[in-house]
């Protein structure tokens, strides 16, 4: 195997909103995990969706770069919040 599911996969650092900022360490299983929990879902390689939350967070980097890849599917980044509805369309 390349890696063990306990190796980091991502960092995601915090913006230190709920207190000192840190680098949050995600392993392989993690993300297989969030995958995993979403094995059932609609998403397929006909799937597009627009991102606007940033990398660093989370949920940007679960919804518009796993869930993405692991189905094929296709990611639109927004070019700013201004810009949302615009970029919607």
């Amino acid at each position: 195997a390349l890696h063990r599911v306990s190796d980091v996969a991502t960092l995601i650092y915090t913006s230190g909103t709920t207190g000192k900022s840190k680098g949050a360490v995600l392993s392989y299983e993690n993300v297989n995990a969030f995958l995993s929990s979403r094995a059932n879902s609609s998403h397929n390689q006909n799937t597009r969706a627009l991102s606007f939350l940033p990398l660093s967070h989370l949920a940007g980097q679960g919804w518009s770069i796993w869930i993405l890849i692991a189905f094929g599917g296709q990611v639109w980044f927004n070019r700013g919040l201004p810009y949302l509805l615009d970029d919607l369309k």
